[in-house]
């Protein structure tokens, strides 16, 4: 997925502190707490943004793995959609 510079800000909307020990399911609960929703009720899909503003989904299949294997490390960005359940 390629997205125009304009669509993301510069800025991030939260700054999250991590451990690379943490697992990508953990990741996901610091968002829906940043974001005051509730994991239980919404769908979080996330995407690492890369170099060259491309987006790498970061699938549910990798929730057990450690942010280190994925490659999330200091100052990476990650770009995120939540829908509800219906």
């Amino acid at each position: 997925m390629e997205h125009d510079e304009y669509v993301f800000p510069d800025e991030p909307e939260a700054i999250l502190r991590m451990l690379p020990t943490m697992s990508l399911r953990i990741v996901r609960l610091k968002i829906c707490k940043a974001l005051k929703c509730d994991a239980r009720r919404i769908d979080l899909t996330l995407w690492l943004r890369m170099g060259q503003g491309t987006l790498t989904r970061l699938d549910r299949e990798d929730d057990a793995r450690d942010i280190d294997w994925l490659g999330i490390e200091r100052g990476s960005q990650i770009v995120y959609q939540v829908q509800e359940h219906q």
